[in-house]
């Protein structure tokens, strides 16, 4: 049975694609709004398109304000950005835990061998306990850090707890929402998290180079500019560089913008890439964020059942959860299903030994049990 969402249509070509948690399909709509952006950029004998301001659709998407977000580089950057801008470092440190994305660790990982506390807390049972993470909060922590669905098995954080428990303790937050934003609701209202993240390629259905990164108005004040950037200047006087026309100056002066954006929007963004991330978040406007997570959960509880049942292959997502990643432990899974999905069209995130399935708003229960024929077939062979 086809139980496909009616939005496989807003597609190209994708085969059976199982894989947006690595990177998104770009819809045909948005890579057409990139193409017209990029012949404006290379004929100019006429007028020039608007670049489009992201800032207020991605805060309408987490109930945030326009000056609450900057657009950075990438979800990496914007986390390495805040964590230079509290200062961390030697007596002001982190809790994380052992699900969040493993480039994040490895950066907190590197500042501890600098001297900065480091606490990370293991997952049991392919979770995280909120109460793990206040045991492991000590004088010196500043920061908890988590990814709130974490990309290895899709756990997923109650941050809202997570935030009442560090803010009571005086520490603030900061969670890497990509494999969230876009996919499910986020509401940094109700859950009070301090700081998020997230790149554009993913569930937001754009490319890699532009991500967003929010910061709660009322921290921003307690913060560092990590980084110094023309793009997050308001105005700028230089000694030497006025005409006779402007007003005389005595001292170079350099005035920053308020808000995120002056803090931590060093450069400017692709113009192309603004142009697609633009036309995918109205359709994900349009679709809706609480029908797409309901699609996608059907389709994982349905990969669940399919996959539960061959032998060797053990479910590693929790149950209970609405997230956008199902994933199984197999061994020796890269090496012995590659070659079967590549023959196939199949496209699914394969490790060494560790199947991960991520299904959008493209895929029907039929994509779900062509994947899972091939996996039985080849596995039990």
């Amino acid at each position: 049975m086809d139980t496909a969402f009616p939005a496989r249509r807003a597609f190209g070509k994708i085969g059976t694609y199982l894989n947006a948690a690595a990177t998104h399909p770009i819809p045909l709509r948005s890579a057409q709004a990139g193409m017209r952006m990029l012949a404006s950029r290379a004929d100019r004998s006429g007028p020039q398109p608007a670049r489009p301001d992201l800032r207020p659709l991605f805060a309408s998407l987490i109930n945030a304000s326009p000056d609450e977000i900057a657009l950075v580089p990438s979800t990496g950057i914007a986390e390495s950005m805040v964590a230079d801008a509290l200062g961390l470092g030697p007596g002001r440190g982190v809790v994380t835990d052992g699900l969040h994305f493993d480039g994040a660790l490895a950066m907190y990982a590197s500042r501890a061998g600098k001297g900065m506390p480091l606490a990370i807390v293991r997952p049991r049972d392919g979770r995280v306990s909120t109460a793990d993470i206040d045991a492991a909060i000590t004088p010196e922590t500043r920061l908890v850090a988590v990814s709130e669905i974490s990309n290895f098995n899709g756990f997923r954080h109650d941050l809202r707890a997570i935030c009442e428990m560090a803010h009571a303790r005086g520490v603030l937050v900061f969670a890497d929402v990509i494999q969230a934003v876009g996919a499910v609701a986020l509401d940094v209202r109700s859950t009070g998290v301090d700081f998020c993240a997230a790149s554009a390629y993913k569930w937001m259905m754009g490319d890699l180079g532009t991500a967003f990164l929010y910061v709660r108005k009322d921290v921003q004040s307690r913060l560092t500019r990590p980084i110094a950037g023309w793009n997050e200047l308001d105005d700028i006087a230089v000694l030497g560089q006025q005409t006779p026309f402007d007003a005389a100056i005595t001292t170079d002066r350099f005035d920053f913008r308020g808000g995120a954006a002056g803090l931590f929007e060093t450069s400017q963004q692709s113009i192309v890439n603004t142009a697609i991330v633009d036309a995918s978040l109205a359709l994900i406007n349009g679709l809706g964020l609480d029908r797409m997570a309901a699609h996608r959960d059907r389709l994982r509880a349905h990969a669940r059942e399919r996959l539960a049942a061959v032998p060797g292959v053990v479910p590693i997502t929790p149950d209970g959860l609405s997230t956008t990643i199902e994933a199984f432990a197999i061994k020796g899974a890269a090496a012995r299903l590659s070659g079967a999905f590549e023959q196939a069209h199949i496209h699914a995130g394969l490790y060494a030994n560790r199947l991960r399935l991520s299904p959008s708003v493209y895929n029907s229960q039929d994509d779900i049990d062509r994947l899972a024929d091939i996996a039985r077939r080849t596995l039990m062979t």
